[in-house]
């Protein structure tokens, strides 16, 4: 189907983007993605994430012929022992950023809170 097509897409376009040895790309649900970077500093993170919205915005979608838009809402996030007393506990901050990014209009990345 073209939603598959356009998720295969999605999932090429993370790969080129994240590709370091150390990052592990992770589908989480139906459109929902994610992306670990041990050992990556919270801004280079943001800077990464960013590019990744901007190429895909730019590049957009080609499905028969046709180029459509293609966009993403982002949350990012850094594992912080003083926050996260578990892996879980981490990922609901990252989850929480990803929800408002989606309600502030989505095409945007938002930082977990602290």
């Amino acid at each position: 189907s073209s939603g598959d097509a356009c998720l295969s897409d999605f999932a090429e376009r993370m790969r080129q983007v994240f590709r370091r040895d150390s990052d592990a790309l992770l589908r989480l649900g139906g459109e929902e993605f994610g992306v670990l970077m041990p050992g990556t500093p919270l801004d280079e993170a943001c800077q990464l994430a960013e590019h990744f919205r901007v190429e895909l915005a730019t590049r957009g979608f080609e499905l028969h012929g046709q180029r459509l838009p293609l966009t993403t809402s982002l949350g990012v996030g850094c594992l912080d022992a003083q926050l996260d007393e578990s892996a879980e506990a981490f990922f609901k901050r990252v989850d929480d950023a990803l929800y408002r990014a989606k309600a502030e209009g989505r095409d945007r990345m938002a930082l977990a809170l602290s």
